[in-house]
C-alpha cells in the first residue's frame, strides 16, 4: 500500500486474471514478490517480453484483487432514492462495459430528472422507469462480463482458444468490431 501512481510518468499496468479456484487460498496474504512468481509460473511458455515485464515490475505494486458480479436484484418498491452504477451493478471487467453501463444509467436517470424538473412527469413514475430499464441492460450486462470471465478462465483450453480466436477475429475485421461496439452499448 502507498502506492501512488504518476499520471505524468510512463508507466506500464499488467494484469493477470483466472478462477478464483487456480490461485492459492488468500492471494491477499501473498507478498508483491509471492503474487509475481505466481503470475510467473502461470504464464511459463507465454512470450518471453511479457514474463521479463512481469519479473521486472516493482513488487511493491503487485496485489491481488478479488473480482466479483452482482447477483439479479429483483425490483424493488420505488422511492425518492435510486441507485445507478456499479452500486446495483457492479461487474467484472471482462466485457469492457462497466462504466459504460454506469454512464447509460446517468444519462437515463437525467433524462428523467430533467423530464420531473420540467413538469412533464412525477418524481416517482420518472425513477420507477429509470429503474425498470436500468436493471434490465445492466444486469443483461453483468451476465455478458460473467460469461465472458468464466469463458476467459475456464480450464477446458479448447473453449478458451475458441474464445480467444472470436475476440482476435473480430478485433482484425472492422465490420465485426463495430458491430461488437454497437452491440455493446445497446
Amino acid at each position: 500500500d502507498g502506492f501512488l501512481l504518476d499520471n505524468a510518468t510512463a508507466y506500464t499496468f499488467w494484469a493477470y486474471a483466472d478462477q478464483a479456484s487456480r490461485f492459492p487460498l488468500d492471494t491477499r496474504a501473498l507478498s508483491g514478490t509471492d503474487l509475481q512468481g505466481v503470475v510467473l509460473d502461470r504464464t511459463a511458455g507465454w512470450a518471453t517480453a511479457l514474463g521479463e515485464l512481469i519479473g521486472g515490475s516493482d513488487p511493491s505494486t503487485v496485489n491481488a484483487i478479488q473480482v466479483r458480479s452482482a447477483p439479479h436484484v429483483d425490483p424493488w418498491p420505488t422511492g425518492p432514492v435510486t441507485l445507478l452504477g456499479d452500486a446495483i451493478h457492479n461487474m467484472t471487467p471482462m466485457a469492457g462495459i462497466g462504466a459504460n453501463t454506469a454512464l447509460r444509467d446517468a444519462d437515463l436517470l437525467r433524462r428523467q430528472l430533467i423530464a420531473v424538473a420540467s413538469g412533464e412527469r412525477d418524481l416517482i413514475p420518472a425513477l420507477h422507469e429509470y429503474e425498470e430499464q436500468m436493471l434490465d441492460y445492466g444486469f443483461a450486462a453483468v451476465k455478458r462480463s460473467l460469461n465472458n470471465a468464466r469463458q476467459a478462465g475456464s480450464a477446458n483450453r479448447l473453449a478458451r482458444g475458441a474464445f480467444r480466436t472470436v475476440l482476435r477475429i473480430i478485433s482484425a475485421v472492422p465490420p465485426l468490431r463495430c458491430l461488437m461496439i454497437n452491440s455493446l452499448g445497446q
